[in-house]
Formats: structure tokens, C-alpha cells, sequence
């Protein structure tokens, strides 16, 4: 047991190269959650053993380790989700300020050039005001369908790239509260443990 404290920062170490140098391979396989699993349970084991011993100084190491990867995977799911947030604005309807613009602006180009830019964005044909204030359905040039297929295109990669953020948030969300909740448990077992250790050796002396 007392090497323990040894083997679990050997194993933290291996594991934050690995991830380190091969960040796609673990979090697109079954290996990471349950070594960080494996680590959760060894954390405070190793903590309590220190402790024990009096060794306070590498027992707060423990809680660092600890600290450290819960804020890993806090960075991790914070630049994700912001990463989900701006592909999600990226792809929103039509902005109304556009559609007000190929209506109010002053200049009659400037008007047909928004329509233009609305179609070849949302592929969607709106009326603008031309010179004579007369409104006509915008009309889409070749290169202005091409444009539209481009963006189709790029709106299914975006929506294939959010999905798999989605899943890397809930991934990073549920082992963030997965080591929370295991370092919990296994620590207040501890401690229970120890207390009836120290109450079974008191109730044995007294009775001797």
C-alpha cells in the first residue's frame, strides 16, 4: 500500500502523455474514462495513505492532480461549447436587418446586393426595392447558385461537426461529474472506515 501513492502519479503522468500526444486517439476511444475512473478511485485512496503517514506535503499533491483534472475537462468542455455556440449562430435564418436593408438602404446597388448575398447564403429569393422604388424578386445568377450549393455543402459539415461537439460536451460533462462523484465516495468511505476502525480499537481496549 505504500507504493500506491507512487504507482497512481506514475499512472497520471502516462496518462497526460498519452493524451498529450495522441489527444484524438483517447477521446475517441474506450480507454480514457476508465483509466480516469481507475485514477478517481486511486486519488483519494492515495490521499488517505498519505495522510496517515503524516506525508502532508504529497498528499497535496493528490488534491492537485485532482484539481488539475477537473479543470482539464472544464477548459476542454468551456472552448467546445463555444466552439457549439458559434456554429450554431453561423447558422441561423435570415437576419432581419438584412431583409430591412434591401428595403431602406439608399443606395438602390447596395439593396440589390444584399438580396444577392441573402440568396447566396440562405438560398432564399427576397424582393428588394430597385432604383425606380419598385420592388422585384430578386433574380439568382448562375454563380449565385453555385455559391448556394457551396454553402448547402458547408452547412452539412457544420451540422456534422456540431453533433460530434455535442457528444464531446456530454462526454466531458458526465466525466467531470463522474470523478467529482467517485472521489466523493470513496473518500467519505474512508473516512467512515477509519472511524469504526478507531471505535472497534477503543471498544476492544476498554472491554480488555
Amino acid at each position: 500500500m505504500f507504493l500506491l501513492p507512487y504507482v497512481t502519479v506514475l499512472l497520471w503522468l502516462s496518462t497526460a502523455v498519452f493524451v498529450k500526444f495522441n489527444s484524438g486517439i483517447a477521446f475517441n476511444s474506450n480507454v480514457l474514462g476508465p483509466v480516469l475512473v481507475l485514477l478517481t478511485v486511486l486519488l483519494p485512496v492515495s490521499f488517505w495513505i498519505l495522510l496517515e503517514k503524516t506525508k502532508w506535503m504529497f498528499s497535496l499533491v493528490m488534491i492537485l492532480i485532482f484539481m488539475f483534472n477537473l479543470s482539464w475537462f472544464g477548459v476542454d468542455l468551456f472552448n467546445k461549447y463555444k466552439m457549439f455556440e458559434k456554429y450554431s449562430s453561423s447558422m441561423e435564418g435570415v437576419d432581419p436587418d438584412w431583409i430591412r436593408m434591401a428595403s431602406d438602404s439608399e443606395n438602390s446597388i447596395e439593396r440589390k446586393n444584399v438580396a444577392r448575398a441573402i440568396f447566396q447564403k440562405h438560398g432564399v429569393k427576397i424582393a428588394y426595392r430597385m432604383e425606380n422604388e419598385a420592388y422585384a424578386l430578386y433574380s439568382p445568377t448562375t454563380e449565385d447558385r453555385g455559391s448556394i450549393m457551396e454553402n448547402i455543402d458547408r452547412r452539412a459539415n457544420q451540422n456534422i461537426l456540431k453533433r460530434n461537439l455535442r457528444y464531446d460536451i456530454m462526454t466531458d460533462a458526465f466525466l467531470i461529474s463522474l470523478q467529482m462523484i467517485v472521489f466523493l465516495l470513496v473518500f467519505v468511505y474512508l473516512a467512515f472506515s477509519s472511524k469504526r476502525r478507531e471505535y472497534s480499537g477503543g471498544h476492544s481496549s476498554r472491554v480488555l
